[in-house]
């Protein structure tokens, strides 16, 4: 018989994006798009390109993070969604930049074609049942991008939640980037987007596992961040109230209190 392809792991390709979303969002804040790198993604080089890229990065990524967390974790709003429905929603609400990000992550997982399999989706899902769920989904993910608060924390306390919090509120961070943003500004979406690379993306394990498996990930994210990176976890996880959660896993009796605040520099917010 002949061989044939196998079909496109879209769960795979969750998993691509939401480890490649904090690299995407650090690099771009950090280096801007050179010369080589503009002319053969059709813009100008330098910061502004950049930054709006990091922001459509963030947005899409923050869309496919949070729609796992209430499909998949306790409220299991719209539970029979797949992972490629979410993938090809995320994709269909991007601008440009955030639908070649997305494309990117799903060749990157062995996706051929993506453009085309994620079009096709997005026709199949219109006036179905999981459409006017999606969109709800959406609308949900823009509005917690849009405030300073995060209803994730009360679905489910503990340390898996704060790990999804603090991933979520670092691309909720970088979405807020106006494209003019100074190097101090850019500094601190560095820092909190690479805090949020080495928090763990653990959506298909049983919550309780993931609960104890995150814990590793995030002592690690708190070691190696910086000062900016550290008083952005801290300050919140004050805010949502999970100080303590935070001093266990990071195995502090007290957590120090001279880091910076964390506070999004004036424009980001």
């Amino acid at each position: 018989m002949p061989d044939t392809e196998p079909p496109p792991d879209w769960s795979r390709c969750v998993g691509v994006a939401m480890k490649w979303a904090p690299l995407a969002v650090r690099g771009k804040v950090r280096h801007g798009i050179g010369p080589e790198e503009a002319e053969a993604l059709g813009c100008e080089p330098g910061f502004p390109e950049a930054v709006r890229y990091a922001v459509e990065v963030a947005r899409a990524g923050h869309f496919l993070r949070y729609a796992q967390w209430r499909t998949r974790w306790p409220t299991r709003v719209g539970r029979d969604i797949s992972d490629q429905e979410l993938y090809a929603w995320a994709w269909h609400t991007s601008g440009s930049w955030g639908r070649h990000w997305l494309e990117e992550c799903a060749a990157g997982a062995g996706v051929r074609d993506a453009a085309g399999c994620l079009q096709q989706c997005v026709r199949d899902l219109r006036g179905g049942p999981r459409e006017p769920v999606l969109a709800a989904l959406a609308r949900r993910s823009t509005a917690a991008m849009a405030t300073d608060t995060d209803d994730l924390p009360r679905y489910f306390p503990g340390t898996a939640s704060l790990n999804e919090a603090l991933w979520l509120l670092a691309m909720r961070h970088a979405a807020r980037l106006a494209p003019d943003a100074d190097e101090r500004t850019r500094a601190l979406a560095y820092a909190t987007a690479d805090f949020a690379d080495n928090l763990a993306y653990l959506h298909h394990a049983p919550p309780l596992a993931a609960g104890v498996l995150v814990r590793w990930p995030m002592r690690y994210a708190w070691r190696v961040a910086g000062p900016d990176g550290r008083g952005w976890a801290l300050a919140h996880a004050e805010r949502l109230g999970r100080r303590g959660t935070l001093q266990r896993v990071i195995l502090h009796r007290l957590v120090p209190t001279d880091l910076g605040d964390g506070e999004p520099a004036e424009g980001t917010r």
